[in-house]
């Protein structure tokens, strides 16, 4: 018999959360995005850097507001935060150019 669901023993699919993040919400009050940091399922101390979201609405609809989540190691992480870093840069920069564009919804 297969098993249905596997994760490995250094997952941090069922590891501990050690450090959760106060969510944020996106432009839509519906949507929501939380970093938390987990260790490994086995009980290892490694962490990895999770990031739990409640998605858009086209997501909703057939499967209700199901969170998803995704689990990235330390240096996917860092390369995340600079990616993070270039990207509000960029609408640092166009905001100045343009004229400030918040809350026009």
């Amino acid at each position: 018999m297969k098993k249905a669901f596997w994760a490995g023993p250094d997952s941090a699919l069922f590891g501990r959360v050690v450090l959760a993040c106060n969510p944020r919400r996106g432009l839509e009050s519906y949507c929501k995005l939380q970093v938390r940091v987990k260790t490994a399922a086995c009980g290892e101390e490694k962490p990895y850097v999770n990031v739990k979201f409640l998605a858009d609405p086209w997501m909703n609809i057939d499967y209700g507001v199901l969170p998803v989540y995704i689990d990235f190691d330390l240096s996917t992480a860092k390369k995340l935060r600079d990616d993070l870093k270039q990207s509000m840069d960029a609408a640092e920069a166009w905001e100045r150019r343009c004229g400030n564009w918040s809350g026009s919804r």
